[in-house]
């Protein structure tokens, strides 16, 4: 069902739009909104001021469920994931982030809202490399859950949100994943496991330091990423596979590079590799992690591109984080906030949210935060709606007097720095 307005949208199809595209988050104090509006054909229009304002207010008015990069098929009326936002320094406080809509929206399209797919249509979309295609199958309802168990395993965060939404069926999945995981399991059950239908169970074989070197090979080849590079940090692969595997993750695409060397725990060769890479934005990657090796640093620091400039500057920002409380008393609590409101992160926000003796204060004083709403939007004791929708759309809340969110602005086309 559409989140926007029927006449609205006719109106849309009379000027020719067929598609928007846009990316709808949070940065600084603001909710940002990029777009790219699309006929029928697939070709970037131009529109009237006036048309494209009323776009961008209707997108921002919206109730959409939470921020991220969409795609609204006006024909349909479908608005779903699509496209990506990726940070290049900082986080959603503040620093640089891209946002690229690549990939095929008519295949996501179809696969989020084909009524009546084959098995060997969901088939393809369940086994694709392209995470945004196992987002839209896992969204279509339509489509049988014994059809889509392997999602039920998969490695992406984003499937994994969505499969939430389907019933939880009986599988042995966890069962699985202890067997693989399990250094004491026998290796021709570790070789049966590597062919497992959920890639988490393909990652723990991979992490396992007594895999048979040969099922390591095979895994070494497995579409999903996160399963190579278990492949790569474990300590029996043979040279000959480590070799191969550091050579794919140090020529792989450029947005796959920059998400290991800023997420991923890496070998040193790799991360050395990627502290000296051609494209600034992985340098910049690598400059904000924690574990980063003092002579990498310092390698770093005398780079003069701005990007690790800026990620540097951030990363003094969080040098003197303190550690957090588990147990999650009252200081430890507004301790966090304390640091969101500074901009400095937050350490430990995600178990924050889910914490049983969540203050109410500090529940009010995080609603709207991004990275405290999924947390938050799982808490029995938060079930309003409204509120849930108000929450998504304000900066980081002052008790008592949170703030109206800011209308967004009208950023540049793919790359945009803010304050």
């Amino acid at each position: 069902m559409s989140v926007f307005p029927a006449g609205f949208t006719r109106r849309l199809h009379r000027a020719g739009v067929s598609r928007v595209q846009f990316a709808y988050h949070w940065h600084s104090d603001e909710t940002q909104l990029e777009l790219e509006v699309l006929d029928e054909d697939g070709q970037a229009l131009t529109l009237p001021p006036e048309l494209e304002g009323e776009i961008r207010e209707a997108i921002d008015s919206a109730d959409l469920g939470g921020y991220g990069t969409y795609l609204w098929d006006l024909a349909s009326g479908e608005v779903m994931p699509f496209g990506q936002l990726s940070y290049l320094t900082g986080d959603s406080l503040g620093g640089t982030y891209q946002v690229t809509f690549s990939g095929d929206p008519e295949e996501v399209l179809a696969a989020r809202s084909t009524l009546d797919p084959t098995r060997e249509q969901v088939n393809a979309w369940v086994a694709s490399p392209d995470a945004k295609l196992r987002v839209a199958v896992a969204g279509n309802l339509s489509v049988p859950d014994a059809w889509v168990t392997p999602l039920y395993g998969d490695l992406d965060p984003s499937v994994v949100q969505i499969m939430e939404d389907r019933p939880r069926i009986t599988l042995p999945l966890s069962a699985h994943l202890t067997e693989a995981g399990n250094p004491m399991t026998l290796p021709r059950t570790l070789d049966t496991l590597a062919r497992s239908e959920w890639a988490q169970v393909r990652r723990a074989v991979a992490a396992n330091p007594s895999t048979p070197g040969r099922t390591l090979a095979d895994l070494a080849g497995d579409p999903e990423w996160r399963i190579r590079l278990a492949v790569l940090k474990n300590p029996s692969v043979g040279d000959d596979v480590r070799s191969a595997l550091l050579a794919f993750f140090s020529g792989a695409d450029v947005n796959l590079r920059r998400t290991v060397a800023r997420n991923e725990p890496i070998p040193p060769n790799l991360l050395g590799a990627y502290a000296t890479d051609p494209d600034p934005t992985v340098r910049a990657a690598v400059m904000g992690r924690a574990d980063l090796p003092a002579e990498l640093l310092e390698h770093l620091r005398a780079d003069p591109h701005p990007l690790v400039q800026e990620a540097h500057a951030y990363r003094e920002d969080g040098t003197d984080k303190e550690p957090f409380d588990p147990s999650w008393p009252p200081e430890e609590q507004w301790r966090v906030v304390g640091q969101l409101r500074e901009g400095r992160g937050g350490s430990g926000l995600s178990d924050l949210t889910r914490t049983p003796n969540l203050l109410p204060e500090i529940r009010a004083a995080l609603l709207g935060h991004p990275a405290a709403s999924y947390g938050l939007l799982q808490r029995q004791d938060l079930t309003d709606a409204r509120t849930l929708r108000d929450g998504r759309v304000r900066p980081l809340a002052r008790v008592g007097a949170a703030r109206p969110a800011t209308r967004g602005r009208v950023l540049p086309e793919a790359t945009a720095r803010t304050g």
